[in-house]
């Protein structure tokens, strides 16, 4: 008899380890997911203002006719002049540019999408300008991750350039 009760306690004992593992198992897994959520949650902000903030230097691009160094006093960025192609993961020529050099605009993004100095860069914003002929401008404005290089956001423009451009304050509303 003392033998048929030991029985069913370590049957009952055995019945709640594997209750415990499968509960364990079960919140390992959710914890597991709440993470991967959380930080999917915080990639789409980073591509929500790398996406505003990549749309903004392309206006600038724009309204300024392909002026960068318009857009680097805009923007508050830095101008580099004739940069070789392929000397960093950041300085990669695009495929339709048939340049193998360009100029570029950078501004540099702190994690709040402020604008900060290179050393404290965790976003960087690239204007690049590859090509300048036939009245056309063409670039490429890209938005990439400091700590590995990954891009966030990447499109091509182009615009129409003049060879002085007539700001708003020039323009005297036509009188000669």
């Amino acid at each position: 008899m003392a033998q048929k009760g030991r029985s069913r306690s370590s049957l009952f004992l055995m019945e709640q380890i594997i209750v415990i593992a499968i509960f364990a198992f079960c919140a390992a897994v959710t914890v597991y997911i709440m993470a991967a959520a959380h930080q999917m949650s915080a990639d789409a902000v980073d591509t929500r203002y790398a996406l505003l903030m990549a749309e903004n230097a392309a206006e600038a691009y724009k309204a300024s006719a392909g002026d960068l160094q318009f857009v680097a006093d805009l923007l508050g960025g830095n101008m580099h002049f004739n940069i070789e192609c392929g000397t960093s993961p950041t300085q990669i020529s695009p495929t339709w540019a048939t340049d193998s050099r360009f100029d570029a605009v950078t501004i540099y993004y702190d994690a709040l999408w402020l604008p900060t100095s290179s050393d404290d860069a965790v976003f960087v914003l690239m204007l690049k300008q590859f090509e300048r002929e036939a009245g056309l401008a063409f670039a490429e404005v890209s938005v990439l991750r400091v700590r590995d290089d990954s891009t966030l956001v990447q499109f091509p423009t182009a615009v129409r350039h003049a060879d002085r451009i007539i700001t708003f304050l020039e323009y005297d509303g036509g009188a000669q």
